[in-house]
């Protein structure tokens, strides 16, 4: 019994959509320009990549409501007697805002509920990010550029993945906002293998780019080195110091009695100068001068330097 009166009461209510069924009300009921109270805001029930599923608190009428109207981004979406609604065919990634508007079998209808918007999830990925290339090379960072993703749901961002190989790639940036990024954790002279892959605002990744390799510039060796005082107890030593984009903390010095046979016999000087309290009259000594950066590698040396002393 519970079913049919549930059966039957559906019935009637679809049944006041037709013209027939308002003009039988309005014959049995008399004029009626009270509208429906206004519904709750709908309530999400469930969702695909796809379609939505939404119900609602029914609204109370003086005589009794007939269906709702139910509005999606503004527009008519569909009329019906009773909750639930299923809406489909919508797009992934997409957001709808929906609004419900209760009447009557005599078309008093009330005003619209207030909305729920619904964000689809996207199970589709954007494009794999193409033109990957290295836009710029120093000592300490890597510039990498790549064209812009496509996807019906967007972009959310792009991860950068790097490694010493091509195949031991891991994340280092998670969230890359554009199609372009510095990479700073490198060190000069060293060869690093990179590519980036796209994901959609619902975390759906794209397969990575192609794999590029890029290699790093080497530090600038010292310039320039020559004797600016030489005696028979010392020997005082001159250089240019060194450029580029990543500076020197030091020098190291490097001497020896052939040109074979050098040995770092300073391993941080702070200045472009030396003075070598380590010598004796009459004698031969070779020197070459390295670059020392804030992580302690080391430059190639300077050009050589042969010092004879009285």
């Amino acid at each position: 019994m519970p079913a049919a009166f549930t059966a039957a009461s559906s019935a009637n209510k679809t049944g006041a959509f037709t013209s027939t069924g308002a003009a039988f009300s309005k014959m049995i009921t008399g004029p009626d320009t009270t509208a429906p109270s206004v519904p709750s805001a709908p309530i999400l029930s469930s969702s695909s990549s796809t379609g939505v599923t939404l119900t609602w608190a029914p609204s109370t009428d003086n005589v009794g409501v007939a269906g709702y109207i139910v509005y999606r981004n503004g527009a008519v979406a569909s009329n019906v007697a009773l909750p639930p609604f299923f809406d489909t065919g919508l797009t992934p990634g997409a957001s709808y805002t929906y609004n419900l508007s209760a009447f009557d079998a005599q078309g008093n209808a009330s005003i619209q509920s207030a909305p729920l918007m619904v964000t689809l999830i996207d199970l589709s990925p954007p494009s794999v990010p193409a033109n990957l290339s290295i836009t710029n090379i120093t000592q300490i960072s890597a510039s990498l550029a790549w064209s812009i993703s496509t996807g019906g749901g967007g972009v959310g961002g792009y991860r950068l993945l790097k490694g010493n190989s091509p195949t031991a790639m891991q994340i280092v940036a998670g969230y890359v906002p554009g199609n372009s990024y510095v990479d700073s954790r490198v060190t000069p002279s060293s060869t690093y293998y990179y590519a980036v892959e796209s994901y959609n605002i619902s975390g759906v990744s794209s397969l990575p780019s192609a794999t590029i390799s890029a290699t790093t510039l080497a530090l600038p060796p010292p310039s320039n080195l020559n004797a600016t005082t030489v005696a028979n107890r010392s020997v005082s030593l001159n250089w240019s110091p060194s450029g580029g984009s990543d500076p020197p903390v030091g020098y190291r010095i490097l001497k020896g009695t052939s040109p074979t046979s050098l040995q770092i016999v300073v391993a941080s000087n702070p200045t472009n100068s030396y003075t070598d309290p380590n010598v004796g009259p009459n004698m031969t000594y070779y020197y070459e001068v390295e670059m020392v950066d804030s992580l302690g590698i080391a430059s190639g040396p300077s050009n050589p330097l042969t010092v004879t002393t009285p």
